[in-house]
C-alpha cells in the first residue's frame, strides 16, 4: 500500500457522477474543493482509515463541501442554522438538525456528510477524549 490515496477529478466524478454537469459544476471548481476536503481528511495512509475507506471520505468530503457550497449561492439555506430573521412584516426562523455538537450538525447538512459521518465513526468510534479535549484520530 503507498503512503496516501490518489484523489482525483476522474475518481471523483466516477464515484459521484451527479456532480458531473460541468456548466454547474466546473472542473476547476471540483479541484478547488478536493484540495479543501484533504486539508480536513488527510489523504496520507495513518490510523486505521487507508486505502479505499480513505479515499472515499476524502471524496464524500468534497461532495458535502460542493453541496454546501451550491446551498449558500443559490440562496436556499433553509437547511442551514438559521435562528430567526425579520425584514419588514417579514419574520423567518429555522431549526437545526438533530445533533448532539455542532460538528455533527455540520454532517447534517447533506447526505454526504451523514455518510461521511458514518464512515469517520466506523474507523473512530466516539474518539478518545486527552485532559478533556475530544482528539479525532483521522
Amino acid at each position: 500500500m503507498t503512503n496516501s490515496v490518489n484523489i482525483t477529478y476522474e475518481g471523483f466524478i466516477s464515484m459521484f457522477p451527479e456532480f458531473a454537469d460541468q456548466s454547474q459544476y466546473p472542473i476547476a471548481m471540483i479541484e478547488g474543493f478536493i484540495i479543501q476536503a484533504q486539508c480536513y481528511i488527510s489523504p496520507n495512509n495513518v490510523g486505521e482509515m487507508t486505502g479505499k475507506s480513505r479515499e472515499l471520505a476524502i471524496y464524500l468530503m468534497v461532495a458535502h463541501l460542493l453541496t454546501l457550497n451550491s446551498y449558500i449561492v443559490s440562496g436556499n439555506t433553509s437547511g442551514l442554522l438559521l435562528t430567526n430573521a425579520n425584514i419588514g412584516d417579514v419574520s423567518v426562523s429555522g431549526t437545526p438538525p438533530a445533533a448532539r455538537d455542532m460538528r455533527e450538525q455540520w454532517y447534517g447538512y447533506t447526505i454526504y456528510g451523514v455518510r461521511l459521518k458514518a464512515l469517520l465513526d466506523s474507523f473512530i468510534g466516539m474518539g478518545m477524549y486527552m485532559q478533556g479535549h475530544h482528539m479525532w484520530g483521522i
